[in-house]
């Protein structure tokens, strides 16, 4: 069975072992770094860069795991397993695939934590 998207349990158990400011400010790091990771992964991507797409893959693994993006965590695994030998085309699927899941995570980890009004 797949992973969920992500798993509402360890995200409200982060959400609720902190202060709400921490936590919103915890949102925003996170929002901001997957961001920016996706843009270095789809750059390595982009350029073959089969070492800093493995290395980026890697970063994204344990801060989507830590926020319950386990499905988005898996992925990431496999990124990082897939990069150094994988076919060019075959690796760029994977990377639209995952950029794709990362949104869906995104917006579920926003859909369980709304910011307040």
């Amino acid at each position: 069975m797949p992973a969920p998207t992500v798993d509402a349990r360890t995200l409200l158990a982060l959400r609720g072992s902190m202060r709400p400011d921490q936590f919103a400010t915890l949102l925003g790091l996170f929002s901001k770094d997957l961001v920016t990771r996706l843009r270095a992964l789809d750059s390595a991507a982009r350029a073959e860069d089969r070492a800093r797409l493995a290395v980026e893959a890697h970063q994204l693994r344990g801060s989507a795991a830590n926020m319950g993006a386990m499905a988005l965590a898996d992925a990431s695994t496999q990124l990082e397993d897939m990069a150094p030998t994988a076919p060019a085309a075959e690796l760029r699927r994977a990377v639209n695939a995952f950029m794709a899941m990362a949104a869906e995570a995104q917006a579920e980890i926003e859909r369980l934590c709304p910011e307040p009004d």
